[in-house]
């Protein structure tokens, strides 16, 4: 039985295939959420024998995908939904232990994995960083969170990394949700891109969008 959906939430970089492309090499179904923007029917018709769904909102949104990521979460079938980014792609054979952990610690909600930077460093925080905002990147978390804590992010564009943050902290700390963390890194951030932030390598007109 599938446990977790993979979302991607996206302005339609150059990324995005290989990012859905690592998706599905781990056997994970995804739902891809364009941010105001149709994705391109090549892209598309790529994945078209795959377990792949695409979707938009209605308008662009902006606050780093929020909405879209509202959105991919209320169209997911499986009991968790795994954040990841459309700049962002898994590590070879890495998606299994996620899986795992879902699977032989079922008390848990949300799961934070350690990821790996271009540059061949690690994010990884200690559990009391947590509530310092030293990041939630990518994060799998229980399906039926949504329905108390959705993804939301300030109206302000320097406060990026916020989206996945701010639903994670009023689940735990509101709500009660059980968080725990992975410290085998799971993902490469921006695997082809430079950055270790939230911006990648945005132009400062994407910059402004997000």
């Amino acid at each position: 039985m599938l446990k977790s959906t993979v979302i991607i939430v996206t302005m339609v970089r150059q990324t995005l295939v290989r990012a859905i492309q690592s998706a599905l090499n781990e056997n994970f179904p995804v739902i891809v959420v364009g941010d105001g923007v149709d994705v391109p029917d090549w892209i598309q018709n790529k994945f078209k024998s795959e377990d792949v769904v695409f979707n938009r909102t209605g308008v662009r949104y902006g606050c780093y995908g929020a909405v879209a990521g509202n959105l991919a979460m209320a169209l997911a079938k499986t009991e968790f939904c795994t954040s990841l980014g459309d700049d962002d792609e898994f590590i070879e054979n890495k998606g299994k232990i996620l899986l795992d952990k879902i699977d032989l610690n079922p008390e848990i909600d949300i799961w934070i994995p350690n990821v790996l930077f271009a540059d061949g460093k690690e994010w990884y925080q200690n559990k009391e960083c947590f509530l310092l905002r030293q990041g939630t990147p990518l994060p799998t978390v229980r399906t039926s969170i949504i329905r108390y804590c959705t993804f939301s992010h300030p109206p302000h564009e320097k406060l990026f990394h916020s989206m996945d943050y701010m639903m994670i902290e009023k689940a735990v700390n509101v709500y009660n949700y059980k968080v725990d963390w992975i410290k085998e890194p799971i993902y490469k951030l921006r695997g082809s891109l430079k950055g270790e932030s939230g911006q990648g390598n945005f132009s400062q007109l994407e910059f402004k969008m997000v």
